[in-house]
């Protein structure tokens, strides 16, 4: 996986310079920068509170900066980093931890009555090719199509109930991303919608009546961002 997300970095990277140097003369611009906020509504395993892979996650919020070079008359080579942040569905979480502690580890809670836990924030390094359409002299429509390097990462989650307690940890986790993305400028100011997606695999050590767990799990992370940004 690390090899394929390093390839196809390299691949559009040549891509972009040979671009870049081909229209070099006539499309010199230096690079352009936007910066982005808006709200992260996750999807699929992600948002689910019943699925094996559920990630319980909840509509939170996203900030993105994004470098943006010509390389022909509608054509441009961007990256990006953005940063979205959901919380986790305590209610959903707190109901069916018991049942998932007893097929983990072989002893039934019976029921949960504390849930602590904090959010579950991604980082999307990406680069690709975005794709312009002017509609008038102030407004243009554009897609944007980028490949990366996703980081994810859970908090601790503690839960406790009438006579035992216990905690799980888990180790940031990293995967191969694809986005997908859409929007509208006018004038510097853009509007969009951008969907991520990746697979992280994460290390998690589960505490429990004084024994320790070892689990290696896949958590799918599917978000739609819808981000307004102001073009400098």
């Amino acid at each position: 996986m690390k090899y394929s997300i390093f390839y196809s970095f390299l691949i559009l990277l040549s891509i972009s310079l040979f671009c870049s140097r081909t229209y070099a003369q006539e499309y010199s611009r230096l690079l352009n920068f936007t910066f982005f906020g808006g709200a992260a509504f996750p999807l699929g395993d992600f948002s689910s509170t019943t699925a094996n892979n559920a990630g319980f996650a909840n509509t939170g919020y996203c900030v993105m900066i994004e470098a943006d070079k010509y390389i022909s008359k509608d054509v441009y080579w961007a990256s990006s980093i953005s940063f979205a942040v959901n919380g986790l569905n305590k209610n959903s979480l707190q109901s069916s931890l018991g049942t998932s502690l007893a097929i983990l580890i072989g002893n039934n809670m019976g029921f949960v009555s504390n849930v602590w836990a904090g959010n579950y924030t991604t980082t999307w390094i990406m680069t690709g090719f975005g794709f312009e359409m002017p509609v008038s002299s102030t407004v243009k429509i554009y897609s944007v199509e980028q490949i990366g390097l996703l980081i994810s990462t859970f908090s601790d989650i503690s839960f406790s109930n009438y006579n035992t307690s216990g905690t799980l940890t888990t180790a940031a986790g990293t995967a191969f991303a694809a986005e997908l993305g859409a929007g509208v400028i006018i004038n510097n100011i853009n509007m969009g919608l951008r969907y991520y997606a990746g697979e992280p695999y994460h290390r998690q050590t589960l505490t429990f009546s004084g024994s320790t767990e070892n689990i290696r799990e896949e958590f799918p992370v599917t978000i739609v961002q819808f981000i307004i940004g102001y073009n400098f």
